[in-house]
């Protein structure tokens, strides 16, 4: 093992030039190529989640990564920017949304943070397109939220509607019963009636004048229970229903309000140099691929021609 190592290694020094001169050439080759590279630009941004309650075990930090990543926020980024276009994918293709998809992925990087925040990192070849790509996706996020929270409000708005129509008519059917008893007993206000009627009637009695009061005090009697029951069933259906427009006004005060459910802490940057490529890493890379190449080349060639001879 020990000869074999020294042959190579006796081997590569007396290719040094050879080795060398390969080891240049890659290190221009791979200069050269990263110019044919066109360059990218990174907007960056850091946010943190407002206006969020907490949902199951997920913290609201969590829920806003599950809102920046949504296949929602990447079709309305898309349909805003046109970045079918702006990538140079073919629409017409079958697999378009696969390319999309990867585009996206590869230029938009979104990853939270030790600190609860989330970082946004938003590539292009043009630096403005990078900024407004980054502010288009907080955008997108705000909009896709508030339409989430406001769609649940429009069937909590709904819901309560379809209960005060009911609660409506039943107010309306209990009203009518109110208004048939006074007007066929005369019952306007049950408690105040019964002691006026009553004080009357037991006056009444000894001058012998008490027998329209005993009408009055008989249909007091046979229907004044039912008038109060229906009038407090009245009132009380009138609570509910009041309550009802309460909440319906509170939602639709809250969609009204537009709230926003993304705090910026750092401002999408408008880049002014380069982020890729990394012309002296790609040079790096090239220049120790083509001393590796180099030899390996020389070492797999000296064993052929060894191979070949002992075959002779």
């Amino acid at each position: 093992m020990e000869n074999l190592n020294l042959e190579i290694i006796k081997l590569l020094y007396k290719k040094r030039v050879h080795i060398l001169v390969i080891t240049i050439l890659g290190a221009f080759v791979a200069g050269g190529s990263s110019y044919l590279i066109k360059p990218r630009f990174k907007s960056s941004a850091a946010v943190y989640p407002a206006n969020i309650s907490p949902v199951s075990d997920e913290t609201p930090t969590e829920q806003l990564m599950q809102f920046f990543t949504s296949s929602e926020v990447k079709e309305t980024l898309r349909k805003r920017f046109d970045l079918g276009k702006h990538y140079g994918i073919d629409t017409t293709s079958d697999r378009f949304e696969t390319y999309y998809g990867y585009y996206f992925d590869e230029n938009i990087k979104i990853s939270q943070t030790r600190f609860e925040s989330i970082q946004l990192e938003v590539l292009d070849t043009d630096p403005k397109m990078a900024q407004d790509l980054t502010y288009g996706l907080i955008d997108a996020v705000n909009d896709h939220i508030r339409n989430q929270l406001n769609s649940k409000t429009m069937e909590f708005i709904k819901m309560h509607e379809t209960y005060m129509a009911t609660k409506k008519a039943k107010m309306d059917s209990t009203s009518a019963a109110l208004r048939q008893l006074s007007k066929e007993y005369g019952i306007l206000d049950y408690f105040i009636q019964i002691e006026q009627a009553s004080k009357s009637y037991y006056k009444a009695i000894p001058t012998g004048n008490a027998g329209k009061l005993e009408q009055v005090m008989s249909n007091l009697g046979e229907k004044g229970i039912l008038y109060m029951s229906l009038l407090e069933q009245y009132k009380s259906d009138m609570g509910f229903f009041n309550e009802s427009r309460q909440h319906i006004d509170k939602g639709w005060n809250d969609i009204n309000k537009r709230f926003t459910y993304v705090t910026i802490s750092s401002k999408p940057t408008l880049p002014e140099i380069k982020a890729t490529p990394k012309r002296s890493v790609i040079v790096a890379i090239g220049t120790i691929g083509a001393f590796l190449f180099a030899c390996l080349f020389f070492v797999v060639l000296d064993r052929v021609k060894k191979i070949k001879a002992q075959l002779a």
